[in-house]
């Protein structure tokens, strides 16, 4: 069991199907973007229709002009990401997220977040790499030709800004919108969960900034032999998760100290309580803190003791 996705379950929903905003473009297809990995929407001509007239005159309105957007700097970081790093941030508005989450991987980054009263999500990819349209899947990062850009609105552009509204992410609740923050590197920004989806992504894009910085981990893995591939930090007020996937089937997850059901533990590792499911061994630190190992290719065990919590 890989307990990446099932501890992140909580830490937001799947959004909800996006309406259209490209009439014709509906019309002639009658169809929702193909999204990789086998998740399709059909959708008749006539509703799509109906959805795409509502956005615009929801959404699309002149008076989501009146904030200007800051034009990003260049980046100096290369073109491979890095675990425990992120590569942008909100600026001002980091003090204002309840919950926080950042993962990244060699070619992707995300980062989802919270205040409590709407929901941003931030996607980019290193150059040569693309976002597929929709925002359900992890693995955004696809090959350029994947991307139908005809979804990709250029209209009504907030002042400074060349950016591209993604029409697939557009609705009377969510707003997105791309741009490319150096050469054939694209970021994507997008609002859910608000009645005022636009205006408030138009005040997010004035602090989004592009650049590196050490996330700060209260966790170090040392080992396996490579690198881990993707990483994942989530933090709600205390508490928090950590989560490292390397090659082949190989994870390490520690969950910060919580209330646990100890009765399930039937066994001990170094003297800690300690139980095993499947391929994975999870670890009840003295904290309270949980970690979860699962290897594939050799004994948890060996790698549980290379997991450092450091606070």
């Amino acid at each position: 069991m890989n307990y990446l996705r099932t501890l992140l379950d909580d830490a937001a929903s799947a959004p909800a199907p996006p309406a259209r905003v490209d009439v014709d473009l509906a019309v002639a297809s009658g169809t929702r973007i193909v999204r990789r990995r086998r998740t399709v929407w059909v959708v008749g001509a006539a509703s799509a229709v109906v959805a795409c007239l509502v956005a615009s005159a929801l959404v699309f309105t002149p008076a989501a002009q009146e904030e200007p957007a800051v034009p990003l700097p260049q980046p100096t970081f290369g073109r491979t990401f890095e675990p425990g790093k992120k590569y942008a941030t909100f600026g001002r508005l980091e003090d204002q997220f309840t919950t926080k989450v950042v993962e990244t991987g060699p070619d992707w980054h995300r980062q989802w977040a919270t205040n409590g009263s709407w929901d941003v999500e931030l996607r980019m990819v290193t150059a040569g790499r693309d976002i597929e349209l929709s925002g359900n899947d992890k693995y955004f990062a696809v090959d350029p030709a994947q991307v139908d850009k005809r979804w990709l609105d250029r209209s009504d552009p907030p002042a400074g800004r060349d950016i591209a509204w993604n029409a697939v992410r557009v609705g009377v609740s969510e707003f997105a919108a791309r741009w490319t923050y150096a050469p054939g590197a694209w970021i994507e920004v997008a609002v859910q969960n608000t009645d005022r989806p636009k205006e408030v992504l138009l005040q997010i894009l004035n602090e989004v900034r592009v650049e590196q910085e050490d996330v700060g981990l209260p966790v170090h893995v040392d080992g396996p032999p490579t690198p881990p591939t993707d990483f994942l930090v989530r933090r709600t007020g205390d508490q928090w998760l950590v989560s490292f996937d390397f090659q082949e089937g190989t994870h390490v997850t520690v969950d910060s100290p919580s209330s646990i059901d100890e009765r399930t533990w039937n066994t001990r590792v170094d003297g800690k309580k300690a139980r095993f499911e499947n391929r994975t061994l999870a670890v009840l630190e003295p904290s309270g803190a949980g970690v979860y190992v699962t290897r594939s290719d050799g004994n948890p065990v060996e790698l549980y003791r290379r997991v450092r919590i450091i606070h």
